[in-house]
This record gives C-alpha cells, structure tokens and sequence, in this order.
C-alpha cells in the first residue's frame, strides 16, 4: 500500500525523536491511535486541521513540513537557514585547538555577536573562517574558508594537528606515490623540516574551501 507524504513524515519523526510506537505518538500528540494509523495508510484521505497541528506539535516539526513535505522540518532548521544567509563564522586558531569544527560551530552557532562573512563557493553548516592579518602560503592575508567534511587534494590548504599534543596550523596538504604529507607554512623552519610524512599521530580537521579579501 502507498504510504502518504504525511505518514511518511510521521514515520521520519518518530525514528528522529526516538518514539517507537503509535501509542507513544498517541501519548505526545493527543491523538488517537486509530487516527494515527488511519492518517499512515490511507494516502488518498483528508486530514483535519486539528490532527495536523496536534500531529506536528507532538514530532516536534511544522505542520506544511508534515502535510506536503515543503520546507525546513522545524523552527529549529528555519534560523538554520536564516543563520547560513548571514555566511560562515569566523573562529580562532586557539578555539580550534580547544574544540572540533564541528563541536565548536555547534556551540557558537547562538552567538548574534560572531563576525560571519559569506563564502564565495557557497554557504553550509561545516564551514567556517579564519582570519588572517598575513598572508598564508601563496594566498595574501584575508578571510580563509574552511570545511570540515571536505577531503583534501595534493596542493591544498588544510587545518591539521602535526601530533596529539600540537596546536593546530594552517598546513599544506601533499600526495605522492600513494603516502600523504603535510608541510609547515613557518618559513623559519628549515627547509629539510617542514615536509612529513602522514602519521596516525597527525589530523586533517578541514579543508580550504574558499578566499576572500578584506
């Protein structure tokens, strides 16, 4: 039997929200269960507004997400949305080394006062910026884009910790004849040093993405 938009929404939000049966949706939401299951298996049946708004208001979701499957799931992914308009924040080398990208942007994801900038290659939830007053690699100083879940090609720009114990740094991201390597962007460093070979000891934590200037 085809299952409706609308049950098929319920089923995604109840596995979302851990709820395991119609009797507990029944308990959530008000409605009963007969009705629950009435609304999953008869796609071509009208639902009463009333059933919609307890429906949604029990998954936690919007009621035109529920009905049509249109647009963000819930409030929550709307400022999502409104958030990512406003582009990429800018983090600190120092955040990083306290935090993952991905932990961090989670918690600073509230915080009205973080400079964000647009990113040139488009906008999403894994990229963030650092900022830097001088320039890196080849690049001049400026807006640096990164991305957490991107994988990095030879030649490219990475945040990697060189060890466990290291700060992170702006690196450079090499492959050859099937190793990987990272190099050091500090010139101070001779020149014998600042190329090593990939270890279990060392982490890509993200990937360039994009560069602006400011």
């Amino acid at each position: 039997m085809t299952q409706s938009i609308i049950g098929t929404n319920i089923a995604q939000r109840m596995t979302d929200l851990g709820i395991r049966t119609n009797k507990e949706l029944s308990e959530r939401s008000g409605v009963s269960r007969a009705v629950i299951t009435n609304v999953q298996k008869n796609p071509d049946k009208k639902i009463m507004a009333e059933t919609a708004l307890a429906l949604a208001d029990g998954l936690d979701c919007r009621p035109h997400w529920l009905i049509l499957g249109d647009g963000p799931v819930n409030l929550d992914e709307v400022e999502r949305a409104n958030r990512l308009r406003f582009g990429s924040p800018v983090v600190s080398i120092n955040e990083l080394a306290k935090a993952e990208p991905k932990e961090l942007l989670d918690m600073i994801f509230d915080d009205e006062g973080r400079q964000r900038h647009p990113c040139p290659a488009g906008n999403a939830d894994s990229v963030f910026i650092i900022k830097s007053s001088e320039p890196v690699g080849k690049y001049p100083s400026g807006l640096f884009y990164f991305d957490y879940e991107a994988e990095p090609v030879s030649g490219q720009l990475v945040i990697a910790r060189p060890d466990l114990d290291s700060t992170p740094e702006v690196m450079e991201f090499y492959q050859a004849r099937g190793k990987k390597y990272l190099k050091s962007l500090i010139e101070e460093l001779p020149l014998e040093l600042r190329t090593t070979e990939f270890t279990n000891e060392m982490k890509i934590l993200a990937t360039f993405k994009s560069f602006a200037i400011v």
